[in-house]
């Protein structure tokens, strides 16, 4: 290691740590790699809030594809029923690139009294909780951390591709990088959980990680644009 320490004392502070795996790659190549049991390398992980960024990714995709046509585009052309029964009309003025960028002015305790986990988890409509939320600050004012906006975000994507994040997904993001064993839970109502619900392996993470590095190009095909 470039720092004197090598592997052997890296696996050893890593095995006395709650860490299921840890794998360094440099120039593309896998140069080291730490796993709990043998069990870890070929399992899917539940990667929680990672999902988000691979959601962003796939926003990527649909825009580059024609899905979707402009970032500040009000999110009432896609849920024009659920706003409809809102008496604060202010939340007609969130767009799209409020929820990307989770600015919506919601009021949206995730980090403070709901400690990370929204009651919204638990079950029920995701959609109608998150639209539901106060509205304390005009939208795109401050940044608050929101998973509800990633579910939302799903729910976009689906309505404008026609299909499941997840066929989304394996069509135009997972199959081009060779991605197979994958796993992404749904709400009660269909619609693929945008803020955690993505299961992978490390060696697919990877991929995913590399494909960003490079800018949205996997093995000479630009997966989505670099912008």
């Amino acid at each position: 290691m470039s720092n004197g320490m090598n592997e052997q004392e890296l696996n050893k502070i890593l095995s006395k740590e709650k860490i299921l795996a840890c794998t360094i790659m440099m120039n593309g190549s896998r140069v080291f790699e730490y796993f709990k049991n043998k069990k870890i390398e070929d399992k899917q992980h539940k990667i929680y809030s990672c999902t988000k960024t691979i959601l962003s990714l796939l926003v990527g995709i649909a825009f580059d594809k024609g899905y979707l046509h402009n970032l500040h585009q009000p999110i009432q052309e896609y849920f024009s029923k659920e706003l409809q029964e809102q008496r604060d009309k202010r939340k007609n003025d969130i767009t799209l690139y409020h929820l990307l960028t989770m600015t919506p002015g919601l009021h949206f305790p995730e980090w403070e009294e709901w400690d990370g986990f929204a009651p919204m988890v638990q079950g029920g409509d995701i959609i109608k909780f998150t639209l539901d939320r106060e509205l304390i600050l005009p939208p795109g004012e401050k940044m608050n951390y929101n998973s509800g906006c990633s579910h939302l975000i799903t729910a976009i994507l689906q309505q404008v591709t026609g299909e499941t994040a997840l066929q989304f997904a394996q069509k135009h993001l997972f199959k081009p990088l060779n991605i197979s064993n994958v796993e992404w839970y749904k709400d009660n109502k269909g619609i693929y959980k945008g803020a955690d619900g993505l299961r992978l392996t490390i060696a697919d993470m990877e991929k995913l990680c590399l494909l960003m590095l490079k800018k949205g190009q996997w093995k000479g095909t630009q997966i989505v644009s670099e912008k």
